[in-house]
């Protein structure tokens, strides 16, 4: 079960009942504020737990920033491309109905519906995702070998999987 609350210090706050909690847990997201709390405990419990701790969700709720932003550079000449060891990442908007990532010949495409937005933050969130999972597929296709190179070179046992 959920519950939203809107605070005028603290912003947007939501308290959710988690049957596996055993303790409230208290999160910072980016465009909430996010409380756990066992199954069964009342709404004022939370909200009188949430009021001890608003000292501290009011510190460090200024470290907590968005992620950083991907611009296709057809948009913004000024912002260079993302380079990695392996890719370059491009992006760009298209036709098609559903977003595509594809890594060929050194290069991410990532394709955005022409209906959505780039800057939006669920197609930022799907775009972060992409380059994750291209980088995560890079490291596997990339580090066995540099690990076996160093192992021999360090006369270190190494051990592929």
């Amino acid at each position: 079960m959920s519950q939203t609350f809107t605070d005028t210090a603290l912003g947007l706050i939501e308290i959710r009942q988690n049957p596996r909690a055993r303790r409230c847990i208290l999160r910072l997201k980016t465009d909430r504020v996010l409380l756990t709390v066992p199954a069964g405990v009342s709404q004022e419990y939370a909200l009188g737990f949430l009021r001890e701790k608003s000292d501290w969700v009011l510190a460090h709720k200024e470290k907590v920033q968005q992620p950083p932003g991907i611009i296709s550079g057809a948009e913004r000449k000024d912002v260079p491309p993302l380079q990695t060891l392996t890719f370059s990442v491009n992006v760009q908007t298209s036709p098609r109905k559903k977003m595509l990532v594809s890594l060929q010949n050194g290069v991410l495409n990532i394709l955005v519906p022409q209906t959505e937005k780039v800057e939006s933050e669920k197609i930022q969130r799907k775009i972060h995702q992409g380059i994750e999972a291209a980088l995560r597929f890079e490291a596997k296709r990339i580090l066995p070998e540099k690990l076996k190179e160093l192992s021999e070179k360090h006369a270190l046992p190494f051990l592929p999987t």
